[in-house]
C-alpha cells in the first residue's frame, strides 16, 4: 500500500471510529421501475428473511464470525451494506429490483446487527474488522470484485474498503455519508451529536430504551420500521452490539 493510501486509510479509521454521521448525499445505481419489481414471499415479510423469486438466505463463516447473508440473482454482483439500526431488511425493495434487472444482490447483516454474530468487546467492531468482513464475504462467494451500495455505518465500511482494497470494488455508491476528506460544516457537526452519545456504554443503551424507547423513536423521526428495529434491538446484547 502506498504511503498516500496508508495515510488516507488511517484518516478513515480515525474519522469513522464511532458511528457515521448523517448528511445529504444520494446517488443511485439504477433507475426505479415499480413494474419490474419481484414479489417477496410471506416468510420475508414476516421474518425479514429475504425470499425473492431467485436466491437464498444463508449463514457464512467469515473473518471468524457467522454472517447472515441474503444472496439473490445471478448477474453482476452488487454488495449492499446497511447502516444503524438496520439489517439486510433495509434493502427489501432494492433487492428484487436489482435481480429483475440482471444483478446479483448480496446483502449481509453486518456484524452486531440482525441475525449475524455479536462478538464481545468494542475492538471487535472496529472499522477494519468490518472491512475484513466485506472482503471475506466476497471471497466466500467467489467474487473478485463487486459494485458496492452503502448507507450510514455501511458507508464508512464502503469508503475504507474502496480505499484499502480498490481491486475488489468496481463502482461505489454511497448514501448519507460524504467522502471522508469532505470538510465538516457546523450543521453536520450538530447532526453528529449521537456519535458522542453512543460512546457512553450503558448510559446510551439505557436512555435509548427509557420510556418505551422514547428517545430512539424521536431520533428516527417517525420511521415506519421503528417497531421492527425495537424488536431486533430488544434481543440479548443486540443494542449493545449495534
Amino acid at each position: 500500500m502506498s504511503s498516500t493510501r496508508r495515510v488516507f486509510v488511517d484518516f478513515l479509521v480515525e474519522r469513522y471510529a464511532g458511528k457515521t454521521r448523517i448528511i445529504a448525499e444520494l446517488q443511485t445505481l439504477v433507475g426505479d421501475d415499480p413494474a419490474s419489481r419481484l414479489q417477496f414471499s410471506e416468510e420475508f415479510i414476516g421474518n425479514a428473511a429475504c425470499k425473492a423469486k431467485e436466491g437464498s438466505s444463508s449463514v457464512l463463516r467469515v473473518n471468524g464470525i457467522s454472517l447472515h447473508v441474503e444472496d439473490h440473482g445471478s448477474g453482476k454482483p452488487v454488495l449492499l451494506l446497511h447502516g444503524w439500526p438496520d439489517s439486510s431488511y433495509l434493502w427489501r425493495h432494492q433487492i428484487p429490483f436489482l435481480v429483475a434487472n440482471g444483478f446479483r444482490a448480496i446483502a449481509p447483516d453486518l456484524r452486531g446487527f440482525g441475525r449475524s454474530d455479536r462478538p464481545e468487546g468494542v475492538a471487535a467492531y472496529s472499522l477494519l474488522n468490518a472491512v475484513a468482513d466485506a472482503v471475506g464475504l466476497l471471497d466466500a462467494l467467489g467474487i473478485d470484485a463487486a459494485d458496492i451500495v452503502a448507507h450510514d455505518w455501511g458507508a464508512g465500511v464502503a469508503w475504507l474498503t474502496a480505499t484499502a482494497r480498490p481491486n475488489r470494488v468496481r463502482r461505489l455508491v454511497v448514501l448519507s455519508v460524504p467522502h471522508p476528506l469532505a470538510p465538516y460544516t457546523l450543521r453536520q457537526r450538530e447532526m453528529a451529536w449521537y456519535q458522542l452519545f453512543f460512546q457512553f456504554e450503558g448510559i446510551a443503551e439505557a436512555w435509548l430504551q427509557h420510556d418505551n424507547w422514547a428517545l430512539f423513536r424521536e431520533m428516527l423521526r417517525g420511521n415506519g420500521d421503528v417497531d421492527r428495529y425495537i424488536s431486533d434491538l430488544s434481543r440479548p446484547d443486540a443494542l449493545k452490539a449495534s
